[in-house]
């Protein structure tokens, strides 16, 4: 492994990058990333592969290694860097709610489909 004490990374990592690697420093592994952001783990892959690049190294360990000696880990997390949109959106809940009215409206005695009530 080399040794990059005192090496700038050219390109900062993102926000969700932080993020990941801070999870991949307490141990989580691709799967659980993935459930805890929300992302799929090809996703999540795809960002260890970014993280690995920006950092000059080529495994999770050297990665670990190399943003503990730059003091990336000690840094308060900053997600609103990352272009996502934020976890809790209230579009779902609307969309939950039109359908919750839908669906009430099915079961309503008027419906003259016998094998759909």
């Amino acid at each position: 492994m080399n040794d990059f004490d005192g090496q700038p990374i050219l390109d900062p990592l993102t926000g969700r990058e932080l993020e990941i690697l801070r999870l991949l420093a307490q141990g989580y592994s691709p799967r659980e990333i993935a459930q805890e952001l929300y992302l799929t783990p090809g996703t999540v892959k795809f960002y260890n592969q970014r993280i690995y690049g920006r950092l000059g190294v080529n495994s999770r360990t050297q990665a670990i290694t190399r943003a503990q000696k730059m003091g990336l880990l000690d840094a308060k997390p900053d997600t609103s860097a990352h272009d996502l949109p934020p976890q809790n959106t209230t579009f779902p809940l609307r969309r939950l709610a039109s359908l919750g009215a839908s669906a009430k409206s099915l079961k309503s005695d008027d419906c003259c489909n016998p094998i759909a009530c």
